[in-house]
């Protein structure tokens, strides 16, 4: 009887280790499952705030480069106004000289004409008055 007693007792034990296996199992595997939600919730979190971050650096550098492209532009837009500009101040002063040595030329062409001119009616008054006073002494001298 006692081995009976002694099976009836490893039955219970045995029954009563599996029964407690299979709620530690039952349990574990909740625990486990929370841990992975909490995990998966923790790791979503985390994530979004890694995003967040990352857009919030990715737009302040879009800014500073468009900042830094838009101050390239608006230097090389003044460069190449400046070389434009000294550009035209070259061409304009070559075109001035151009136009003051031209001026020159026609009014110093424009002198010796009118000086050839009254020359010319000087010359052509002196041979009208040289005529009139060879008549004047032609006809006195007939007068006479």
């Amino acid at each position: 009887q006692m081995e009976r007693v002694k099976a009836d007792m490893m039955k219970s034990y045995e029954s009563s280790k599996a029964a407690e296996l299979a709620r530690m199992a039952s349990a574990h595997k909740k625990d486990m499952e929370q841990m992975k939600h909490d995990m998966l919730v923790e790791a979503n979190d985390a994530m979004k705030i890694e995003t967040d971050r990352l857009v919030r650096a990715h737009e302040a550098a879009m800014e500073k480069l468009r900042a830094d492209l838009t101050a390239q532009a608006a230097a090389e837009t003044l460069r190449v106004q400046t070389e434009s500009n000294r550009q035209l101040a070259v061409v304009v002063e070559r075109e001035t000289q151009q136009l003051k040595h031209i001026h020159s030329q026609e009014m110093a062409r424009l002198k010796e004409d009118m000086i050839s001119m009254a020359n010319l009616s000087e010359s052509e008054k002196m041979t009208a008055l040289e005529a009139a006073h060879n008549a004047e002494m032609e006809r006195r001298k007939s007068q006479m």
